[in-house]
């Protein structure tokens, strides 16, 4: 098992072998990011978006916005959430969505395999 930090926060990448001997039942709980490395996904979407860097993102979506039908496809087809990001270079906001910051996530996760850039944990 290994304990990955990004940003200060901690995420936990297992091996297909540990998460069938240690979780066998939460396969849902885990999301495949490479050949035989599974993301635990004990996580919440605050910390999904602070960990890749995104300061100041606000969970509360304008109704107009929210009511439009792209936004609504994305949302039913996916199961994907919206935010909007308030960054230097967008003031008056924009969106971010919860599924593209996710594959930001393991991009990052996954440099930091390759660079062993992570905590073993013997279980």
């Amino acid at each position: 098992m290994k304990e990955i930090k990004v940003n200060g926060w901690t995420f936990v990448v297992m091996s297909k072998e540990e998460k069938e001997k240690y979780y066998p039942t939460k396969d849902n709980s885990f999301t495949k990011i490479e050949y035989n490395n599974y993301l635990y996904n004990d996580f919440s979407r605050h910390q999904l978006y602070k960990s890749v860097g995104y300061g100041t993102v606000d969970f509360a979506i304008p109704q107009d916005v929210l009511e439009s039908p792209e936004i609504q496809r994305r949302i039913n087809l996916d199961n994907n959430l919206p935010v909007y990001y308030y960054g230097v270079f967008s003031r008056f906001g924009r969106i971010l969505w919860d599924n593209d910051v996710r594959e930001l996530l393991i991009d990052i996760i996954l440099t930091k395999i390759e660079k062993n850039e992570y905590e073993e944990i013997i279980l």
